[in-house]
């Protein structure tokens, strides 16, 4: 589609409502939001932009609509497009809007989604009818629905009834009768269930709703990861989740949040943890109880090498810690740490090294030891398969801290995810750290609450985004105009994808700016779909621009999330014998290499394995 070639001169309009057009796979296109500061004079324009693109362009399969367009008086002409698209699969609303009515009522006609989200959106009562209507019309993956005002059971019911596609079931509304409770029992036992992801809230009416929940659970053989909110989990529903989960061998990921556990939940919970071998995610945040009644829980975790992670409401407590402290849990059980929690936490991590593939800390306090934190990132550097390193402070980071985490970033062979929260460092720390990140090699995505660049780091952040090759992801990056335009005059990253601003000054425009960043990102995104296509399809044509981008990380973690369901490494084997087999001619050396006695294609293939065509010179 020539969509793809005039994609700059459409964002630079879409840009006013906080919107882009970006490609998502190849040949297909994706509305997405995008913070920036939109322009009330041009949303008129922007709406209608979105509305020829919608009704004329089929290649366009997934969209996402920002704020500036849900409140605009002019979003109309963009809902009566919605049910013209039959390439749209995807749609995500997460605002309410000024006329609900029009969005529902077209919403109700579409015709090819397979993906819906709606949240924080009125659902008008009499429209609810045809609301349902379209639910058993359409072949949906996926559905999620939170925080909508939405009335009776229906749309639930309606929901199971036609899941025969469904794999993800997010349903988080208001509170549910008997109606929904019986649909859910049924959908759960029925042979055709295909829903891996289930989401439920306000499930139960009382203890027995829960016992026949868990009853029917125990006859299904698809959900893997559950999510439970405001289900009051106590008295014999309590004991019907302990009975299932000690002989479930399907459910990996379970989260109660908002069930106000108490002591007899976490027994339970604690005997069921013993004998379960599947599980591997256990959340319990946001719940009030007694720090004690988790012992058990805490305890049962001797018995069970499965279940890698237990997550606590985020306060110190001296009770959990020592227990923790006791049974050498601190890799496992999540929650807040103090000063005196360092060292043992070491020995946690040191003693399970090799297992270990996540770690999650909150420091509450800032009176620890230099030498114990120098402790606690040597036992860091231990962990051969750390991928995931998250690190909140409420406290401004010394010099020391900050060496440290360098040290590990230039070390590291694993590490995919660094998330560090923290207050707002100094210069001379962001650019120590981002002088560390530029010698990274792993690191995929990179988020810091907030990053704040100045003129005094912004060099350091162009070196980095030079040097790295590997990252994806940078956020929440905060600034003042004069730094965003020094970043979109000389960004030169070839795989960075997405950067997420935090901008609300008020006195500068960052609109150009972030817009001319944003589609450098773009044009990344672009080349890893371009990259895709070649693996798909070898082409003579496309060889020279993908190679570099196609033996990345980088590359492989987008292929691999885009597209679940194909052979990776079989495609990979493919591409490289296409390239060998053709290496002179796409070279533009000549048509085929010469094969002598001493030279065949096996010697010519192993040759290729550490030559690629961008080190041909022509002198």
């Amino acid at each position: 589609c020539w969509l793809f070639e005039v994609l700059p001169q459409l964002n630079n309009i879409l840009y006013d409502i906080e919107m882009e057009l970006s490609e998502s796979r190849p040949d297909e296109l994706s509305f997405r939001c995008v913070r920036t500061v939109s322009d009330d004079v041009l949303v008129p324009k922007a709406c209608a932009l979105v509305h020829i693109l919608l009704r004329q362009h089929q290649c366009i399969t997934s969209a996402s609509f920002s704020t500036t367009l849900m409140n605009s008086d002019h979003s109309k002409v963009v809902w009566e497009t919605l049910p013209m698209n039959t390439g749209l699969e995807e749609l995500t609303i997460q605002h309410d809007c000024n006329d609900n009515v029009e969005v529902i009522e077209n919403l109700c006609s579409m015709r090819s989604l397979k993906k819906l989200c709606l949240n924080d959106l009125t659902i008008p009562e009499e429209l609810v009818n045809r609301f349902v209507d379209m639910l058993s019309r359409l072949e949906l993956r996926s559905i999620e629905l939170i925080n909508n005002e939405l009335v009776g059971d229906e749309v639930l019911s309606t929901i199971c009834k036609n899941a025969k596609y469904l794999q993800v079931l997010t349903y988080e509304n208001g509170d549910l009768g008997r109606n929904a409770m019986t649909a859910v029992n049924e959908l759960l036992q029925s042979d055709t269930c295909k829903v891996s992801n289930l989401s439920l809230c306000r499930l139960f009416q009382d203890e027995d709703d829960g016992v026949k929940f868990f009853q029917s659970l125990n006859e299904n053989n698809t959900v893997k990861v559950l999510q439970l909110v405001a289900c009051n989990l106590k008295g014999i529903a309590a004991k019907a989740l302990g009975q299932f989960l000690k002989t479930n061998d399907m459910i990996v990921e379970l989260a109660l949040p908002l069930n106000q556990l108490d002591e007899s939940t976490f027994f339970y919970l604690g005997e069921a943890v013993r004998r379960n071998k599947t599980i591997k995610k256990l959340d319990l945040k946001f719940n009030e109880y007694v720090a004690e009644s988790c012992i058990p829980l805490l305890d049962s975790l001797s018995e069970n090498n499965t279940l890698k992670e237990v997550r606590l409401n985020c306060q110190w407590n001296e009770v959990l810690a020592n227990v923790v402290k006791d049974l050498n849990l601190h890799d496992r059980v999540y929650q807040a740490y103090a000063a005196q929690d360092v060292i043992p936490m070491c020995r946690s991590i040191s003693a399970r090294h090799a297992e270990i593939k996540s770690i999650d800390v909150m420091f509450t306090t800032d009176n620890y030891d230099d030498a114990d934190l120098h402790k606690f990132f040597q036992a860091l550097t231990t962990v051969s398969s750390l991928e995931y390193l998250r690190i909140h402070s409420s406290f401004e980071m010394r010099d020391s801290f900050i060496y440290e985490l360098c040290t590990l970033l230039l070390c590291t062979s694993t590490l995919k995810t660094f998330i560090l929260d923290t207050r707002e460092l100094k210069d001379s720390s962001s650019t120590l750290l981002l002088n560390a990140l530029a010698g990274n090699k792993t690191v995929l995505y990179f988020e810091m609450d907030t990053f704040y660049l100045s003129m005094g780091n912004v060099d350091a952040f162009l070196a980095m985004l030079s040097g790295n090759k590997t990252l994806r992801h940078i956020g929440l990056l905060s600034s003042n105009q004069a730094v965003l335009r020094k970043i979109a005059d000389e960004i030169d990253s070839t795989l960075l994808t997405s950067i997420e601003f935090d901008l609300f000054a008020e006195d500068d425009d960052f609109e150009d700016e972030v817009f001319q960043i944003q589609e450098k990102l773009r044009a990344n995104v672009a080349t890893l779909s371009r990259t895709a296509e070649f693996l798909f399809d070898p082409k003579h044509k496309l060889t020279l621009e993908v190679e570099e981008t196609l033996w990345t990380s980088t590359f492989e973690e987008y292929f691999r999330k885009s597209f679940e369901s194909k052979d990776f490494a079989m495609l990979m084997r493919r591409a490289k014998n296409y390239i060998c087999r053709n290496f002179f001619n796409l070279a533009g050396i000549c048509n085929d290499i010469v094969v002598e006695g001493n030279m065949n294609y096996d010697c010519w293939f192993e040759i290729c394995s550490y030559v690629r065509l961008n080190d041909v010179n022509f002198t």
